[in-house]
């Protein structure tokens, strides 16, 4: 018999940061838009493996003392960021998950993983959360660069250019 499905869990706190890692490679990540000077985040970035999306839970790191500069090797890759509750909104929900494959155990102990009701989603499902997610979340292209909103955010102004710290 398989496990139950476990969709969200409601005793992580909606203001929980998110994070998750994106390749800096043609498909996930497209650099700086000319224009703009905002960064894109490619749909390839999101993607769902069979138990869900991969990611860091913000509340997790911090009572095991991960930093963000933790999550990722700052030449490949960059992070994205997004509230719990974000993830809600859209229709999901987070888990917490141990990565016991993950080099460094602490941030194997801070894996989560954004699920949907449904294992895996339909393609049509995953698209609508995946684009949603995409208009709210934040991006930090390097280990000293700010949180920046991506050419794809709908965020107000205000949130666009808040600094909250890692």
């Amino acid at each position: 018999m398989q496990d139950a499905w476990q969709k969200d869990d409601k005793t992580l706190g909606k203001d929980g940061q998110v994070y998750r890692r994106v390749k800096r490679v043609p498909a996930h990540y497209v650099h700086p838009d000319p224009v703009t000077g905002a960064p894109t985040v490619g749909n390839a970035a999101f993607r769902y493996e069979g138990d869900g999306m991969s990611v860091s839970l913000g509340e997790l790191m911090a009572a095991l003392e991960v930093e963000t500069n933790d999550l990722c090797n700052w030449a490949e890759y960059s992070l994205v960021r997004f509230l719990v509750k974000d993830v809600r909104f859209l229709k999901g929900g987070v888990v917490a998950s141990v990565d016991t494959e993950d080099k460094n155990p602490k941030r194997g102990e801070s894996h989560g993983l954004v699920r949907t009701a449904n294992r895996p989603p339909d393609k049509a499902t995953w698209g609508e959360f995946r684009d949603g997610l995409r208009r709210i979340l934040t991006v930090r292209v390097g280990k000293d660069s700010e949180w920046v909103a991506t050419s794809s955010s709908v965020l107000p102004s205000s949130v666009q250019t808040r600094k909250v710290e890692s």
